[in-house]
């Protein structure tokens, strides 16, 4: 990864060879015709000694000072462009997300929707509500939903129709299902709510007057209505909404 600080750093080295190189070539002592004569014998059995031969010897060099500049420049210029560049991802990065917190703790969007659900209870009850301020069951459902970027529409008998059809068997369900229920057995369908798992839903009652969890099997009672059936949204790998108005039914899962 491109590290700006590091840039500059080597930029600056660079910067300051040449005149450090300057500084040891002026601290070396004169030089005398014997020191010079001494060299020259020294060469001469090196070369000698040596497998390449006569000067071949390999000896390193210093790039030029130019090269040196020109290099740094480089560097310097590299660590101007990369540091906002990367100080805006790092600012990008501390952003909040939106509902963070479900999608840290939820491993699938199947997770999601029963996580958001149960966040939800206890919200008083509205006739028409669509919001955290009061739910209708429908109006529930598709709060639940939209968030999450499933569209659904808006009443249950409307919500109903879309998904795909489950057969009416607790073994069956998954949770982020929505069930469906009406006043008898082959009546309008007037109320839905979510399957969140071990044979419980989730849904906004008016009898109740909140949004509560309930188990599927509830004994029987005037006030309470049956159970029709389920309707999935979700596609059976956890991720992928599932085509709406698709006529069938699910025999397995």
């Amino acid at each position: 990864m491109f590290c700006p600080a590091r840039a500059i750093l080597i930029a600056h080295v660079l910067l300051t060879l040449p005149s450090f190189a300057s500084r040891l070539r002026l601290a070396v002592p004169t030089r005398t015709a014997a020191d010079t004569a001494i060299d020259h014998r020294i060469e001469s059995i090196r070369d000698d000694a040596s497998p390449l031969g006569s000067g071949k010897r390999i000896r390193m060099t210093f790039l030029s000072t130019t090269r040196l500049v020109r290099l740094a420049t480089v560097l310097c210029t590299a660590a101007s462009f990369g540091a906002p560049a990367i100080a805006r991802a790092q600012a990008v990065d501390s952003m909040p997300k939106p509902f963070e917190a479900f999608s840290n703790s939820a491993h699938t969007l199947r997770d999601s929707v029963v996580a958001m659900a149960k966040a939800q209870v206890g919200t008083r009850y509205k006739h028409g509500g669509t919001t955290p301020k009061g739910f209708d069951c429908s109006g529930l459902i598709q709060y639940i939903m939209t968030a999450l970027n499933v569209d659904v529409p808006r009443t249950a008998k409307q919500q109903a129709g879309v998904g795909l059809a489950v057969n009416r068997d607790t073994s069956r369900l998954l949770p982020g299902d929505l069930l469906t229920f009406s006043k008898g057995k082959k009546g309008v369908v007037s109320h839905i709510g979510i399957y969140i798992g071990d044979g419980k839903f989730i849904h906004a009652s008016s009898v109740a007057g909140r949004v509560i969890e309930s188990p599927i099997n509830r004994p029987a009672s005037p006030l309470i209505k049956i159970w029709r059936g389920a309707r999935r949204m979700l596609a059976l790998d956890d991720s992928v909404v599932a085509a709406t108005a698709t006529v069938g039914t699910i025999k397995g899962s």
